[in-house]
């Protein structure tokens, strides 16, 4: 089962507490996946049995005995699709006003995802987009998401619109908005682990980085105290020569632990630096 759908099977099961929010819930679902085929009918056409559920239960409470379900194969591939008929002539019902309270957004913006929205496992990547049916729905969907301070991109598919979230934090707070709340844990902790992961893989490339400076200049003093020889140094950077010679692999700070006595590395480095000048 995919990241997307376990998301999805959890939100379909969300009762909305109040007729408003239910009303919008129904409202979303009519627009994103409903039609009115003639006066008197209406109908819901989607390949989720979840979207096909959570409609019948929103009619059975609005519409009760008003509606029929079927299963219709369609195409070359004879994919199955859920039916959903609703036999009313009243469409005012359906007509979308601008949404004021917080929560009837927030089930309108439930069914929304359930019908037409899809996100991807955190652990391969931020994705999260709805699809849009008609450009009416992409501008109202977007505005929705923007009153929660969700700033979600479009783009345009095959003649189709589609708004899509990659920012990880307001990946997290579109599933905390439909009250996918496990989901949204379960999103933050991988992001968390990624992130120190990450951070953990740029400290040792970083840690190699450094290794590999330190080992190319140690590799080029040792040529420079060889050719010139130990005998022919300032006396005072005669220990550094020799113990550089014999540990070519020390940072040096370690190099100056050898010391005797001890040699803080910038007195290390000095020293090392004035041989370099010689050989100039």
């Amino acid at each position: 089962m995919s990241f997307s759908h376990e998301v999805k099977e959890t939100i379909s099961g969300i009762i909305s507490p109040t007729k408003g929010e239910r009303k919008k819930e129904l409202q979303a679902f009519y627009y994103l996946v409903g039609s009115e085929e003639r006066e008197g009918l209406i109908v819901f056409a989607t390949e989720n049995i979840l979207v096909a559920k959570k409609i019948i239960i929103l009619l059975h409470e609005f519409y009760k005995g008003k509606y029929s379900f079927k299963v219709q194969y369609r195409g070359r591939f004879r994919k199955v699709f859920y039916i959903v008929n609703l036999y009313t002539s009243e469409t005012s019902f359906f007509e979308l006003k601008k949404i004021k309270k917080k929560k009837e957004k927030s089930a309108f913006l439930r069914s929304t995802f359930l019908a037409r929205g899809s996100i991807t496992d955190p652990k391969k990547g931020y994705h999260l987009e709805l699809r849009c049916p008609s450009f009416t729905a992409y501008i109202f969907l977007g505005d929705l998401l923007s009153s929660f301070g969700v700033e979600a991109k479009g783009i345009t598919r095959k003649n189709v619109f589609f708004l899509y979230l990659k920012d990880a934090e307001m990946i997290s707070d579109f599933l905390k908005i439909i009250g996918a709340y496990h989901f949204m844990f379960l999103f933050e902790e991988t992001r968390v682990i990624k992130e120190m992961k990450n951070m953990a893989n740029r400290r040792n490339n970083c840690d190699l980085a450094n290794l590999d400076k330190t080992i190319k200049a140690a590799n080029k003093q040792v040529k420079i105290i060889k050719s010139i020889g130990i005998g022919n140094l300032p006396v005072n950077s005669r220990e550094v020569a020799a113990l550089r010679l014999e540990h070519p692999e020390l940072s040096l700070a370690e190099l100056g632990e050898l010391c005797s006595p001890p040699m803080k590395r910038a007195a290390v480095n000095y020293r090392l630096k004035k041989i370099e000048s010689l050989k100039r």
